[in-house]
């Protein structure tokens, strides 16, 4: 059996298949999907699904949901009623190993051949790979990972029979948002391009209702503070209002008014007058749809911008395939059609669409015993044993309704009056054909998914059966076939450029989105430093998922870390600055990243999934540090804004108030946010923010006006902190490089001024380096950030150290503790590179 598993941050489904039947198998309770929500009783006692999310009225503190939007981060998930922790990835495990459990129920001997188990397309690579630790926590061997939007438009193609077609796949799900090109050729499937939210879904509609609606109400019935929200005393309070406000959300797609609703007893929590507190606030569709409004345009925004971008036009499009359970919601359906203009596919179950479509996909692939796959679709030859040495060219797996046979024969001359018939078991035939060379039948039927015969006759001179010359081909048609996953996001190295003294990081992308997977290559860089045995320091190769336009490594997502340290080379072991690294990258079919890396001149070759530090990418948006994690990210985005404005003023007025309307509604989500879930979102956003400020900063147009900026800061600090200090020939090799880039700019020459201001920036670096207050405010804003640090008791005991290197005026060991502080922080943050330069560098 093969199963398809749709692991979803609200809803959960399975369907199997043995390639010709499909059966989806439903909950003990008789539901097609099954909620995904864990509960931990106060005796131990674990459950998974319904009987957990019916819980959540009454025991909401031992309810756990929505834990996949965690995937891939350093945050647990806690039972507050009970000490059990668990990460996303176990949680995550306990729902897939439930879904498994409702299979083997209705087949108790089923022998699992392999399971494809889905993740969104804005999935990055840390929540993929946390997606496969949770499989094989879960007990599964054979496993693949397919992008939803690939599962559903498989589905969709059962409608069309396996034929050709263009969808639109619009998958609003719990927790993310997913828009695709998809184009099926005679059943096989390929994304042509893809664009997402990984933070945008049901999960945000709820909260939203909580936010804008029961807050409001709450505030004025009962005697709460402002901050109720992110206080633990009300925390009971909140988990049932949201549970509450996700049954009202659901209830309104098929009824105009509904409450979100709870009584004094369920929620057992008083105000801070002594009053019982209970719930009873209406809410309209209406309401609800105004507030829920502006995600769904952005939803809508994505798919124009993803036909624009690749040349279409929403008449390209065959249908709109609509998955997720929000995507149910009356509006979102009205407001996707009306915009977009394409007719919506009504064939396809939004709930069960993509663990059906990932069940035909593991159908039609070979599968490899460490859970490798391939595709089956291949081409076969047969030969006779007669005297006429016939040779049958087919394919002998696909997904086309349709194959096309070739029958061969070396003899020469051809015997004449011999004939060739073939039939398929719907009564086709193609009638008697003379033997030839080659006889070539197009279009030969398959009628039904899984084993078709093909008779293939032969009629020797004297009009008989030539039985030995005959044969039955066995072909396998399947539902439906996809060649892999592309890749949905650039792939990229942090690498340093720049001359002497005006190094900085800058990113060099190794994969492209939207190559085809797997895929493998090879990149050449150099050492951008020494590194010596028994050093403390390291060298880094730290990978980012990269934005578009965007290769600044403070404004992308890292995934990753791979670490060489001087302790691990052999005594007298060095690596010289200009050495060769050549790093060696593969991404498999599941688009994971997989590294090795030589560095010729130094003889060494490492693995670098053996040094690969996942937690240097897992941030934790827990308790207090997801809150300045999230915090730090808006203040970020609101410094980049603020001087994007000084620059461009009211050339940017629109885009500016826009950019800042986005910024105080992820304060407003960070100030009422209890959980890790919502900091994480904050985080996202204000990193996409900054991403976008960027792309504005260096548009063409606004270039001239931002560089100016960029110099008359330059020479306002300069003259105030370092004039007086700097040697007098550095002070008038900088004066004359700022006289050269102010000289350029007028002529407009943007090109020489960069580089002088640049020229500047070097000397002055140069001189910054060398002072003992550069490397202490390093140090003292790393101190600062140790909500963070990935060890923290390491922090602090390199905080320690620090201070005792300024004590005694140790520069070189307080930028040995710098680095060290560095390499024990979290890359997602955002936070910038702290100084510290990337190990590689072209």
């Amino acid at each position: 059996m093969y199963l398809g598993i749709d692991l979803g941050t609200s809803n959960s489904a399975i369907v199997g298949t043995d390639g010709e039947t499909l059966r989806l198998f439903k909950t003990v309770e008789g539901m097609d999907v099954m909620p995904s929500a864990i509960m931990i009783d106060r005796r131990g006692g674990l459950f998974v699904g319904r009987k957990a999310y019916d819980q959540s009225a009454f025991s909401p503190q031992s309810v756990q949901q929505k834990f996949k939007r965690l995937m891939g981060t350093g945050s647990t998930v806690d039972f507050l009623g009970t000490d059990r922790v668990l990460t996303p990835e176990e949680a995550s495990a306990e729902v897939i190993k439930s879904l498994v459990g409702q299979a083997r129920r209705d087949l108790p001997e089923m022998e699992i051949e392999g399971a494809v188990i889905t993740i969104p397309a804005a999935f990055n690579q840390m929540q993929s790979e946390a997606t496969m630790r949770a499989a094989k926590i879960a007990g599964l061997e054979k496993i693949s990972l397919l992008q939803e939007p690939i599962a559903a438009a498989m589905a969709a193609n059962t409608g069309i029979g396996g034929g050709s077609a263009q969808f639109l796949v619009y998958d609003l799900g719990g927790g993310t948002f997913d828009a695709a090109i998809v184009q099926s050729i005679s059943g096989n499937i390929t994304i042509v391009a893809h664009a997402g939210v990984n933070m945008l879904g049901g999960a945000d509609f709820d909260r939203a209702i909580v936010n804008n609606l029961v807050r409001p109400w709450l505030l004025e019935t009962f005697n709460l503070p402002e901050n109720f929200q992110t206080d633990a005393r009300y925390s009971r309070l909140i988990r049932i209002a949201s549970y509450r406000a996700e049954l009202c959300k659901i209830a309104l797609s098929s009824q105009q008014v509904d409450h979100v609703s709870a009584d004094e007893n369920q929620i057992g929590t008083k105000d801070e007058d002594g009053t019982d507190i209970y719930l009873d606030v209406e809410v309209t569709r209406g309401v609800l749809e105004n507030l829920i409004a502006e995600n769904v345009e952005r939803s809508i925004a994505e798919c124009r911008t993803l036909l624009s971008n690749n040349g279409y036009s929403p008449i390209d499009m065959d249908r709109v395939v609509l998955i997720g359970g929000p995507s149910r919601m009356p509006y979102v359906r009205e407001r996707v059609a009306f915009e977009l203009g394409i007719a919506l596919d009504t064939n396809v179950d939004p709930m069960t669409a993509v663990a059906t479509g990932a069940a035909i996909f593991a159908s039609g692939r070979n599968w490899a015993a460490d859970g490798a796959t391939t595709s089956r679709t291949r081409r076969a030859a047969t030969t006779s044993s007669s005297s006429l040495q016939l040779r049958f060219e087919y394919i002998d797996n696909t997904a086309s309704p349709t194959i096309n046979l070739k029958v061969r024969t070396p003899i020469d001359p051809v015997p004449a009056n011999v004939y060739v018939q073939i039939d398929a078991a719907n009564g086709w035939t193609s009638g008697k054909l003379p033997l030839s060379s080659m006889v070539d039948v197009k279009g030969v039927p398959l009628p039904r998914v899984g084993s078709n015969e093909v008779k293939v006759s032969v009629f020797g001179a004297n009009g008989a059966l030539d039985t030995d010359a005959s044969a039955v081909l066995k072909v396998t048609r399947l539902a439906a076939t996809a060649d892999g996953m592309p890749l949905m996001h650039n792939l990229a190295i942090k690498i340093v450029k720049g001359g002497i003294g005006a190094e900085h990081n800058k990113l060099h992308v190794i994969a492209k989105k939207g190559a085809p997977t797997p895929a493998r290559g090879m990149e050449s860089f150099r050492a951008s430093r020494d590194l010596r045995a028994g050093e403390k320091a390291s060298l880094a190769f730290e990978l980012f998922e990269q934005a578009d336009d965007v290769d600044d490594p403070t404004l992308n997502l890292a995934v990753g870390s791979f670490e060489l340290k001087g302790d691990s080379l052999i005594p007298g072991q060095i690596i010289r600055k200009g050495d060769r690294v050549n790093v060696h990258w593969s991404i498999d079919a599941n688009s994971l990243l997989h590294c090795h890396f030589e560095i010729p001149d130094a003889g060494l070759y490492h693995s670098l999934e053996n040094m690969y530090v996942p937690t240097s990418s897992a941030s934790n948006f827990d308790g207090q540090d997801g809150t300045q994690l999230a915090r730090g990210g808006i203040d970020d985005a609101r410094k980049d804004l603020e001087y994007l404005e000084r620059a461009l003023g009211s050339r940017i007025g629109a885009q500016s108030q826009k950019l800042r309307s986005k910024l105080e509604a992820q304060e407003t989500a960070v100030a009422l946010s209890h959980d890790a879930d919502t900091k994480r979102m904050v985080t996202q956003e204000a990193r996409f923010l900054r991403q976008e400020i960027h792309r504005l900063k260096h548009d063409p147009v606004n270039v001239s006006a931002v560089q100016q900026i960029e110099l008359d800061d330059f020479e306002n600090h300069y003259a105030r902190y370092f004039a007086k200090e700097v040697e007098p020939e550095t002070n008038t090799n900088i004066t004359r490089q700022l006289a050269s880039a102010r000289d350029a700019l007028r002529r407009g020459d943007l090109q020489e001024s960069r580089h002088a201001l640049e020229e500047a920036s070097a000397l002055l670096n140069g001189f910054m380096l060398k002072q003992p207050g550069f490397w202490i405010a390093q140090f003292d804003g790393l101190v600062d950030s140790r909500f963070n640090a990935i060890d923290k008791k390491l922090h602090d005991r390199l905080a320690d150290r620090g201070q005792q290197a300024i004590a005694t005026n140790n520069v070189d060991e307080l930028r040995n503790v710098v680095i060290e502080m560095y390499q024990n922080t979290v890359r997602e943050a955002g936070g910038g590179d702290s100084g510290i330069l990337s190990g590689l560098m072209l």
